[in-house]
């Protein structure tokens, strides 16, 4: 179930993460070099908020922080779709990437604890080949239905990708009591 939901949010990020800098930089008329600057100030909020992250995932467990990384970058990919300021784009930006800093060292840790010892290189070895498949997917189905003269069609794939954390979340639901607590 955890790859599953992996996937399901791999295809939603495919949507969005390819054209995140075109749609700040041409579509939202904030220049490339601010959408260039947003994606890079994401990676730098995601780098400051790991060592939080994995103290709340050894302290809660990995689901509950999973859960909680889904549900942030839900949020912030929802209000990409309605970024029109500079500040506007730094500040979904860094809600986007703290989701996501919750989201995938959790994620891991949560498939770590439910797989066996023998079987883990072989689920991670899958996890990472659904995840590109999921980014190829979304990437794909993006290209194919965003127009940069109408915003609204990357509005609908930020919604479409929020949707899929949510998905995600609805499978989480479905697997009481497992990745709680410490080890």
């Amino acid at each position: 179930r955890i790859l599953l939901g992996n996937s399901l949010s791999a295809i939603g990020s495919g949507l969005t993460m390819p054209l995140l800098i075109i749609y700040l930089g041409e579509v939202r008329g904030l220049g490339l070099t601010i959408g260039g600057l947003v994606v890079a100030s994401m990676a730098v909020v995601s780098l400051a908020a790991f060592p939080l992250v994995g103290w709340a995932s050894d302290r809660r467990g990995p689901r509950p922080v999973l859960m909680t990384g889904l549900l942030v970058e839900a949020v912030g990919v929802a209000l990409l779709g309605t970024v029109t300021s500079v500040g506007a784009a730094f500040a979904v930006g860094t809600i986007v990437a703290l989701g996501g800093a919750m989201a995938w060292p959790a994620q891991s840790a949560l498939l770590g604890r439910v797989t066996s010892q023998e079987a883990r290189q072989r689920v991670f070895g899958i996890q990472f080949m659904l995840l590109n498949l999921g980014l190829g997917v979304g990437g794909i189905v993006s290209a194919l239905v965003v127009s940069e003269s109408d915003p609204q069609t990357f509005v609908w794939l930020y919604l479409a990708d929020a949707a899929t954390y949510l998905v995600y979340v609805g499978v989480l639901l479905t697997m009481p009591g497992v990745g709680v607590g410490r080890v």
